[in-house]
C-alpha cells in the first residue's frame, strides 16, 4: 500500500436538489485549500453519489489511515447508526487500515456566530429597530431527541446574544413546534418584522418549502415584514470547526 498522506472522507447527507449537493461539493473544494496536509474525498448518505460504503471502498484502497468527517449540524440516525455501520463494514474488509469518525459540526461557538451572521444580513433589508424583530429559528426536526435538544441549545445561546425582541425555535418536520404554529403565534404580537432562519446548511428541498410556507403569511399579514434569511452556506467559521474535528 502506498500512502503519502492521511485521508479524509466529508459526508455530506444527499439532496435531491442538486444545487445543494454543488454547494456541498463547492464548500468541500474550498476546505481542500485549508488543509492541504490531507487528500480530501466526498460521500454521501443517501440521494447523491458516491454512497459512503462505496467511498470507503475506494480510499482505503489507497490510504492506510481515514478520517470520517460527518458534515451534519447534529448527531442524529444518520451520523449514529449510518455511518458507525458502512465503517464498521469497512474495517472488516480493510483490516490493516485505520478509521477515524469525528463529531457532527454540533453545538459549537462559531456556529452561533454563523447563524447570528445570517441572522444580520437579514435585518439589514428590513430596515425595522431590533425592539420590533422576532426571530423564528427553523430546525430540520429529527426522531433523535439528542438532535433537537442541540438545536434547542444553540437557539438558547443565540437569543443571550441577539438584540431582537424574540428568538424562538421551530422545526419542519416530526417534532412540535411545527413552522406554521410557531408563525401563528407570532403575528399575534406586536412585531413589525419576523426573520425565519433556516438552520440548515445549504439551500435544498427543505428551504423551498420554508419560502412556501412563509409565502401565505406575508399576503395575509402585509403589515408585518416577513423575511427568510439565507441557509448557512460556506463560511470560513465552518471550516475553523471542521479542522477542530
Amino acid at each position: 500500500m502506498i500512502t503519502q498522506k492521511k485521508a479524509v472522507i466529508i459526508v455530506g447527507h444527499g439532496s435531491r436538489v442538486q444545487q445543494a449537493n454543488e454547494e456541498f461539493e463547492g464548500f468541500v473544494d474550498q476546505f481542500r485549500r485549508h488543509v492541504s496536509e490531507y487528500e480530501i474525498f466526498t460521500a454521501y448518505v443517501e440521494l447523491a453519489r458516491p454512497d459512503l460504503a462505496a467511498a470507503l471502498d475506494q480510499v482505503a484502497s489507497a490510504f492506510d489511515e481515514i478520517i470520517v468527517l460527518p458534515f451534519f449540524l447534529f448527531a442524529a440516525g444518520h451520523v449514529k447508526n449510518d455511518l458507525p455501520l458502512a465503517v464498521a463494514e469497512a474495517r472488516r474488509k480493510f483490516p490493516l487500515v485505520k478509521f477515524h469518525v469525528t463529531p457532527a459540526l454540533g453545538v459549537h461557538p462559531h456556529m452561533v456566530r454563523l447563524a447570528a451572521m445570517r441572522l444580520d444580513e437579514a435585518k439589514a433589508s428590513l430596515n425595522k429597530k431590533d425592539e420590533k424583530i422576532a426571530v423564528l429559528m427553523v430546525g430540520r426536526g429529527s426522531s433523535d431527541p439528542d438532535a433537537n435538544s442541540d438545536f434547542c441549545k444553540l437557539v438558547r445561546l443565540l437569543e443571550e446574544t441577539s438584540p431582537c425582541a424574540k428568538v424562538d425555535y421551530c422545526f419542519m418536520a416530526i417534532v412540535k413546534p411545527k413552522v406554521q404554529e410557531a408563525l401563528d403565534r407570532l403575528m399575534r404580537d406586536s412585531y413589525e418584522a419576523v426573520i425565519l432562519q433556516p438552520y440548515l446548511l445549504f439551500p435544498g428541498r427543505l428551504a423551498q418549502q420554508l419560502e412556501e410556507i412563509a409565502l401565505p403569511y406575508a399576503g395575509r399579514y402585509p403589515w408585518i415584514s416577513i423575511k427568510v434569511a439565507k441557509t448557512l452556506g460556506e463560511d470560513s467559521l465552518i471550516f475553523e470547526v471542521l479542522k477542530e474535528r
